[in-house]
């Protein structure tokens, strides 16, 4: 089992980052974000998931995770009968997809 130092390492390395500060950047989140991962001796779980799977894409999961929720926020804003034309818009989309 990896130690939380091994951890912060893996995700370093994957993200070709020189130190902390610069993988903060590429993370897109601060400095202190890092230090206090370093504190509680835990990375985040979206972060630990992606160190114990390479073969997922972190960047591609953080921008679906956006469209999901902006996704959300629209869908909220449809009345019922759009929201329903929707649904089943998305669903025959889905079976012809499965017929091909």
């Amino acid at each position: 089992m990896n130690t939380f130092k091994e951890d912060l390492e893996k995700l370093k390395n994957y993200f070709n980052a020189r130190n902390y500060k610069h993988l903060s950047e590429i993370l897109e989140i601060s400095y202190a974000a890092i230090d206090a991962w370093k504190r509680r001796e835990q990375i985040p779980l979206k972060y630990h998931k992606f160190i114990q799977n390479n073969s997922k894409d972190y960047l591609e999961n953080i921008k679906n995770d956006e469209i999901k929720e902006n996704l959300k926020e629209l869908i909220d804003e449809l009345d019922d009968k759009k929201l329903e034309y929707y649904y089943h818009k998305i669903k025959s989309d889905i079976l012809e997809e499965e017929l091909k």
